[in-house]
């Protein structure tokens, strides 16, 4: 199964929650192409469980053991520490990166053609 990462500026950030609403209903798209998903959040696990618990979603929501999630796959802060970058990973069933987008905007941190299009690749 490959596995589609979508980090998550912030709980908090709109934009990113119509993202997770958006690989929500499309869940089932995703999964005929063979990908599982999960979002990756920046606050801690009480917040994260939190939220998934509130957005009653279909995938897991996860948070890093030490730290962000987004710092061990290259999305640091931008604009000296005060933005959460957001993005996008999609690794394939050997463990490989097929599509990677980052974005200090939220609004690029998803693009779900550019995903369809990378998972369709992989067929």
């Amino acid at each position: 199964m490959h596995v589609l990462l979508y980090f998550m500026r912030a709980a908090t950030c709109a934009v990113c929650v119509r993202h997770v609403r958006d690989l929500a209903r499309h869940a089932d798209d995703y999964a005929a192409l063979g990908a599982s998903i999960l979002v990756a959040v920046p606050e801690g696990l009480p917040t994260a469980r939190e939220w998934a618990a509130w957005q009653r979603l279909p995938f897991p929501v996860v948070t890093g053991a030490h730290g962000s999630p987004h710092e061990a796959v290259g999305l640091p802060r931008a604009m000296f520490g005060a933005v959460q970058r957001s993005g996008t990973v999609l690794v394939d069933r050997a463990g490989l990166v097929r599509y990677a987008k980052a974005a200090t905007m939220p609004t690029a941190g998803y693009d779900r053609p550019a995903v369809l299009r990378a998972l369709d690749a992989l067929w």
